[in-house]
């Protein structure tokens, strides 16, 4: 078999769409269970800009034990983000709520407090860091929700060849 149809026997093991784009519908909301975790694999990372009422974060994207996709915002800020900045796409990483302090303001919600665990697997030593994407993706403008797909506009009956040549 050649090349060029092992590639098309196994196409969807080349996919173009990035896994932050195929994981943005479905975000971790976190609840307020100490212990709640999210365990899996690293797959993508990124930086989303202040949206709304959301601040800057650095998004990862985790391939969960299940097979699914999930994004999960982490706060951006340096004492947070050195947590992950070192681990790198295919590193496994487990995310556990680790405590909820009591609110400053009376009808506000407390700080969530996270621990982050995962290690680097030499099989990815290639592979690029967290920090790296993020870094990357921040310098593009970050990241967005895709834009749904449109379906392609059809000419009407009674366009003439003139004011549609092809």
């Amino acid at each position: 078999m050649t090349k060029e149809n092992d590639f098309f026997k196994n196409y969807k093991d080349k996919s173009l769409t990035r896994p932050r784009d195929m994981g943005w519908g479905n975000w971790k909301a976190w609840g307020n269970e100490v212990g709640e975790k999210i365990e899996g694999t690293v797959v993508d990372a990124f930086y989303r800009p202040e949206e709304g009422v959301y601040k800057e974060q650095r998004g990862l994207t985790i391939k969960q034990l299940d097979g699914t996709l999930i994004n999960v915002g982490v706060k951006y800020l340096p004492f947070v983000l050195s947590s992950t900045d070192e681990l790198r796409i295919g590193d496994p990483i487990v995310m556990e709520l680790a405590e909820i302090k009591e609110p400053s303001k009376k009808g506000h919600f407390g700080a969530k407090i996270f621990s982050f665990f995962g290690e680097n697997e030499e099989e990815n030593k290639g592979n690029k860091t967290v920090k790296e994407l993020t870094e990357t993706d921040k310098k593009e403008g970050g990241s967005v929700e895709p834009e749904p797909e449109t379906e392609t506009e059809t000419p009407s009956e009674n366009q003439t060849k003139e004011e549609n040549p092809f």
